[in-house]
């Protein structure tokens, strides 16, 4: 989390396809990634990402399920989106995903600190 850029995308299943999608466009657009640390569902860690990844020179870093603490930037962040977003929504609380990009943009150009 050197700086603390963050890249989100609304998916209407988090399936292993999507997901390879999702790291593909963002190798596409920032490079080949030296590391991908994600938690250890399967969409993030099944077959197609893994020989993606291996091909790709990439390691695939999962968090420990016993150790919550290690996942505390990715939450924080989560935590922080969702705020913005509840902010934001009118009556139609199904449209979050409508929020998403301003959200984001709000959560980069906030100040950050250390954890």
């Amino acid at each position: 989390y050197f700086t603390k850029w963050t890249e989100v995308v609304a998916l209407k299943q988090a399936n292993e396809s999507s997901i390879l999608d999702f790291y593909e466009g963002i190798a596409t657009r920032f490079g080949i990634l030296a590391t991908i640390i994600s938690d250890n569902t399967l969409a993030f860690i099944g077959s197609k990402v893994t020989e993606w990844a291996v091909k790709n020179g990439i390691y695939l870093r999962t968090l420990s399920n016993y150790y919550p603490q290690g996942n505390g930037q990715p939450e924080s962040t989560n935590k922080n989106l969702s705020r913005i977003i509840k902010r934001t929504l009118d009556e139609n609380q199904r449209s979050w995903h409508t929020k998403l990009k301003s959200a984001l943009w709000a959560n980069r150009i906030a100040p950050k600190r250390s954890i």
